[in-house]
Formats: structure tokens, sequence, C-alpha cells
């Protein structure tokens, strides 16, 4: 599917832009520049407005993809039980810190809360849910994705 197909399927109509950038974003992992020209265009809005918006989501990406993504959350329950250890683990285990762009096939994340806060701490590799994380955990499960 075409991103001008996507956005063809809702009205112009401030209301359904997240609509369409959730679907631009599952369809192709992220929101390029390029559909935020084509979003802008047919909500008739300037695509810093666009931007501003799809940027204040932790689950709309505007970078492609890694091969390689692990999320961890960082709210208040996770962060009580010492996420932050588990994302210092994660980045030794990298040579990468959360956030960096270094190595476009692995991206760390750090998430205000992923919901799952009765089983915290919560790291999510490739979509899979990791729960009650411990540090001494981190290296048997990022093995299984190298």
């Amino acid at each position: 599917m075409t991103i001008q197909k996507i956005i063809t399927k809702f009205e112009p109509k401030k209301e359904n832009l997240l609509a369409a950038v959730k679907e631009i974003n599952k369809e192709f992992g992220y929101v390029s520049r390029e559909a935020v020209e084509a979003l802008a265009g047919h909500f008739e809005m300037k695509p810093a407005a666009i931007y501003s918006m799809v940027s204040f989501y932790d689950h709309i990406n505007v970078r492609p993809p890694a091969s390689l993504t692990i999320r961890v959350c960082d709210g208040v329950n996770c962060s009580s039980k010492h996420s932050e250890k588990i994302i210092e683990e994660i980045e030794h285990f990298f040579g990468l810190r959360e956030g960096d762009d270094f190595n476009p096939k692995v991206r760390i994340e750090r998430e205000s809360c992923l919901g799952l806060c009765e089983v915290g701490p919560v790291m999510i590799v490739n979509g899979t849910v990791f729960e009650r994380v411990e540090t001494g955990r981190i290296s048997e499960i990022l093995n299984g994705y190298i």
C-alpha cells in the first residue's frame, strides 16, 4: 500500500489526522518525511504541525525501524524497581547509549509507561514483552536476538 492510498481513506478533517498517522506508522514502521509532506497537503496543515503531533507520541516513529528495537519502561513503578539499571546493562551489552543513532540496526528506547505496572520492570524486544526483568537476565534475553 502507498502513503497516498492510506491518506485518501481519511476525510481531510483534523480529527482524522491521528488515525491516518497511526496507519502509516503501522504499514511502514515509521512516518517518513514524504509521509509528513503528503499528510500536510491532504489535511491542509503545515509540515511542522504534523511533525509536532507525530513526535508527541512514543509509539509513533519518525525514524526507520531498526532491526532490533529494545524498549524499556521507565514509568514510576518500573523506575522504582530499577529500570535505569536495566537500561545501563543494555547500553553496556551493545556499547550504545539509549536514544543514540550510531548503530542503525539497534535502537534502545526509554518509554514513559508501557501500562504493565504490576509486572515491572518491563522490557520489549522487537514486540516480545519481558516481565519482571532483572539485570542478570539481560545478556540471556538479548543473546537470543543477535
